[in-house]
């Protein structure tokens, strides 16, 4: 397995989940990116709780996409008790070059907001506005909530 050297926390590092895609990490990198794509560190059908454990252990923040994601959903559930600041791009359904824009488009807000640390959900659209996720709803206590 390939394990990523330690990174410098002043400069934000993003994890690409699978659902991003290996392309968009790829482009996201040739943007300047500091990123780790899924695939260069567990297979395909690792578990969702396994990938969070490490993503929030290595404090990355998640870079993802809205395949149906609801309030009660298991992934945003994990994403909430680990801590984790995730960006979740709304149309998980577009191109390559489109996702990569859309996060591009938004990056200094994005590096603002990962900078203030998790757990945090914020909802990425394609025009590259971002819109926070209100995390109370999710069924969690605020003092059950890990702080960063």
């Amino acid at each position: 397995m390939n394990v990523p050297e330690p990174q410098d926390q002043s400069v934000p590092h993003f994890f690409c989940d699978r659902c991003v895609g290996a392309p968009v990490a790829e482009r996201l990198a040739g943007m300047g990116w500091a990123i780790t794509d899924h695939h260069e560190i567990f297979p395909d059908r690792e578990p969702d709780e396994s990938i969070l454990r490490r993503v929030s252990l290595e404090r990355w923040h998640l870079l993802t996409v809205d395949n149906g994601m609801h309030l009660d959903d298991p992934k945003l559930l994990l994403i909430v008790r680990l801590g984790v600041c995730s960006f979740v791009l709304r149309d998980g359904s577009a191109r390559a070059e489109v996702k990569a824009d859309a996060f591009e488009a938004a990056r200094l807000e994005i590096e603002r907001l990962a900078a203030l640390g998790g757990p945090a959900v914020y909802k990425l659209f394609r025009n590259g506005k971002l819109s926070s996720v209100d995390l109370s709803q999710c069924g969690l206590r605020p003092q059950a909530l890990p702080n960063r």
